[in-house]
């Protein structure tokens, strides 16, 4: 199936016609801060299966586990598109929401929950950790 994920003024987008390696709910301080939400929804996949294309900027920040987070965003708009985690090099987390498919895969994990807001309950995941796995 081909998707497209892009930011809102449609500068930098990825492209893919790969299923997601698995999709995610963080509720993380960082996820919390980089969405303005009270959760990140994460889709990731190999990154030979994504085509990335447009302009970004990159911004790295530590995660709570002490790996690299790089947070790729359009510097048009701001939005973050995509990201690379020092923990898994061969990967590439897209923000899932900008895919804009409402019928999108929902969520299997819902990670870091001991940060979640108490009304923030994700009812699609299967596996429910209080931190990452």
């Amino acid at each position: 199936m081909n998707r497209t994920a892009q930011c809102q003024c449609g500068a930098l987008r990825v492209d893919t016609e790969s299923e997601p390696l698995g999709v995610l709910v963080c509720h993380c301080t960082g996820c919390q801060q980089r969405t303005g939400s009270a959760f990140g929804f994460s889709a990731y996949f190999r990154k030979g299966e994504v085509k990335i294309s447009g302009e970004f900027t990159t911004w790295e920040r530590k995660g709570e586990t002490g790996n690299s987070f790089k947070s790729n965003f359009c510097p048009t708009c701001g939005t973050a598109v995509f990201w690379h985690l020092g923990m898994s090099p061969g990967v590439v987390g897209v923000a899932a929401a900008n895919f804009g498919d409402r019928a999108f895969p929902a969520p299997q994990a819902s990670i870091w929950e001991e940060h979640a807001f108490p009304w923030a309950v994700v009812t699609s995941a299967s596996e429910h950790l209080p931190r990452q796995s």
